[in-house]
């Protein structure tokens, strides 16, 4: 039987409180602390054999311990041998699926590890991801604010603690920065940042992926203090896997985790393992650093690894390995499994945030964002000046003759591709930089993918309304097109909406496409088919019955349509000399078939513009969501238990768990 339980410990004299948020960062001892045993973990994955048939790969063998309370324990071993996946199974956030299978139950305090109490365990990955263009500070201020709602007054006084605490008060309001593009914080301070984040909710467990990769030694060994001081100090459980720590930073753990090959080989205090390896055979040679050696002995061939794991095995079914070593914390018997806690419970009560807070707090972070990217910025403003500038110059003053008439039509499907492709290439740059911190915080299930979305929207909407605004004003009137306010206001409008169209199309794009270099190849071969259909190259009448479609889902046309019937509908006297094609606006409408009665009229084609619009909105944000969802791994621990325990007659209750005191 495949199992993980959590025993917890309740500090002594910690009267529980009842606040509307969770209580500050820095007094942890509002939570319980806890013991985390897992027994027997297997995970195993579907892969392509050498014979191209699909084979079962074991990846976690059996792994069985214990990180309890008050002490921190590393996990180590060569690359391959299963610390990622082990912690990962541990925190719930392995994929799991026909092709991948963990077995297993989970517990926190003789508690079924359900669903809703994943958000008590903190996860710190591997890599430094973060939001570049936010500061130490800022980066804190909205991990708490978003996980406990707590108002601005008490979030800073929990940062300005939490920055001290981690020693990042001189680099607080700078950049974390960009590699590559700007210049940020150090690598330690950028993962004392990451630690940041998540400590600061006053997470009952602490996870760690590797924290000390790439960092120089002192930052690696003030990371490890660090952890110390969590467990020592605070009473929390905290597991970190490490790859290959100095002599220092491995005398830092208390308890180490050995893993090779999917292997638990020793599990025990840092202290006791030079003397359990002397006595199977691989003993620490004088003046030499002990994890470095155990790195070696982990990185022998399969067989001796197979025996170093039996050995393991053989000790902890000993007299000796019973009493000394931590893999021997059992799951609860099965009657005494309970499936609520109130502690924990309350704690989940205190990390709701509403959906206001949630959108205010995302909102403020994409503008801040958005308003740190001069060159973006700016970049926009000259290419759109230089668009509006040119076609000026090239159409200045158009008159009503039929070659006047023709130039009017051209530029205003110009008009057209212009804020169509202004607003698509700019919004296809949105996400994709930011796709890993939305991935990871999606795995997190810290906010909505669909606030995430409206609040880029929101960020993004004074300069898309000041950017078509600039090109209008400069254009419209340099062309001399139709005169008079109506005439004008309605061809703003038409400009609005169809650069707003543009823009949900390019968030579209960036959602569904992986990244920005796809987006932008692929962008052409939906947009092109729509601006053949949009009215100036050809009669769309003429289409064969199986393209007609593309009429209806065309929002060129629609703006095109607008533009076009605003334009005409206002010109009455075309040609004054008589010797002209066209006479009036209404027979140039009819020439070129926009004379459907109310399909064609300038409202109608500005509300279409706005609906295809709102279609697009959906469709991205359904996107971004679907890619969310694929990050947030799915907690098998109670389906487990349930499978296990089915044909049992064991009855499982219903009862809380009462804290108590050691």
């Amino acid at each position: 039987k495949v199992t993980v339980s959590v025993l917890y410990w309740k500090s002594p004299a910690t009267p529980q409180q009842h606040h509307p948020a969770m209580s500050t960062p820095l007094d942890p001892k509002d939570h319980p602390s806890v013991d985390l045993t897992w027994s027997n973990l297997r995970y195993t994955v579907t892969v392509t054999g050498e014979d191209g048939k699909p084979a079962k790969k074991p990846l976690l063998k059996g792994v069985s311990g214990t990180a309890r309370r008050c002490r921190s324990l590393a996990v180590m071993g060569p690359s391959g041998a299963g610390k990622s996946t082990f912690l990962n199974a541990v925190a719930g956030r392995l994929a799991v699926n026909e092709q991948q299978t963990l077995e297993g139950d989970a517990y926190l305090n003789d508690v079924l590890f359900l669903a809703r109490y994943k958000p008590l365990v903190s996860f710190v990955a591997q890599d430094d991801i973060v939001m570049g263009k936010d500061t130490p500070r800022e980066a804190l201020t909205f991990s708490y604010r978003l996980r406990s709602g707590a108002p601005a007054a008490e979030a800073t006084e929990a940062v300005n603690a939490m920055l001290e605490r981690l020693s990042l008060t001189n680099c607080a309001d700078t950049l974390l920065g960009i590699p590559g593009l700007i210049k940020g914080v150090s690598g330690g301070e950028k993962k004392r940042t990451n630690i940041g984040s998540e400590l600061i909710n006053n997470p009952m467990i602490l996870l760690l992926d590797e924290p000390t990769t790439g960092l120089d030694s002192v930052n690696a060994l003030r990371v490890g203090k660090l952890l110390r001081t969590l467990t020592h100090e605070e009473q929390r459980t905290v597991i970190c896997t490490i790859h290959s720590p100095s002599s220092e930073l491995y005398d830092v753990f208390d308890d180490v985790l050995l893993l090779a090959d999917g292997h638990v080989v020793y599990h025990g205090a840092t202290s006791d393992a030079p003397k359990y390896f002397a006595a199977v055979g691989h003993p620490v040679p004088p003046r030499v650093n002990p994890s470095e050696h155990f790195m070696k002995v982990l990185q022998l061939p399969a067989e001796q690894i197979a025996e170093l794991a039996a050995a393991w095995r053989k000790y902890t079914d000993s007299a000796e390995g019973r009493g000394e070593n931590l893999s021997q914390h059992r799951a609860p018997a099965p009657a005494d499994v309970r499936l609520a806690d109130p502690e924990f419970d309350r704690l989940l009560n205190h990390q709701v945030v509403g959906a206001g807070t949630e959108l205010a707090l995302l909102t403020g972070r994409a503008w801040r964002t958005t308003m740190r990217d001069p060159a973006g910025v700016f970049g926009r403003l000259v290419q759109t000046l230089f668009f509006a500038v040119l076609l000026a110059l090239f159409y200045a003053n158009l008159d009503t003759t039929d070659n006047g008439v023709n130039d009017r039509a051209g530029v205003l499907f110009m008009q057209v591709m212009n804020l169509t492709f202004m607003n698509v290439m700019s919004a296809l740059a949105v996400f994709p930089p930011e796709r890993a911190v939305f991935l990871q915080e999606q795995s997190s299930s810290m906010y909505s993918a669909g606030l995430y979305y409206v609040a880029k929207v929101i960020a993004e909407l004074p300069l898309n309304l000041a950017y078509p605004t600039l090109y209008v004003i400069i254009t419209y009137f340099s062309w001399d097109l139709a005169p008079g306010a109506t005439a004008f206001f309605n061809h703003y409008a038409i400009a609005l909406a169809v650069s707003y169209c543009g823009n949900a199309f390019g968030l579209w794009a960036a959602a569904m496409f992986p990244s920005t270099e796809i987006a932008m190849t692929l962008t052409p071969l939906f947009l092109m088919p729509m601006m053949l259909v949009g009215g100036l190259f050809a009669n769309t009448e003429r289409l064969e019955p199986g393209w007609v479609w593309l009429n209806y889902i065309s929002f060129p046309r629609y703006a095109y349509k607008a533009f076009f019937v605003n334009e005409f509908t206002h010109m009455d006297n075309l040609c004054p000399a008589g010797n002209c094609r066209y006479t009036s606006g209404d027979e140039v409408i009819k020439v070129f078939g926009f004379d459907k009665d109310v399909v064609d009229t300038v409202w109608f084609n500005i509300v279409m513009l706005l609906v295809m619009m709102l279609v697009l909105r959906v469709l991205g944000a359904l996107g971004l969501a679907l890619q969310g969802r694929k990050t947030r791994s799915r907690l098998v621990f109670e389906e487990n238990y349930r499978k296990g325990h089915k044909n049992s007659s064991d009855t499982v209750e219903m009862e809380p768990v009462a804290a108590t005191s050691s």
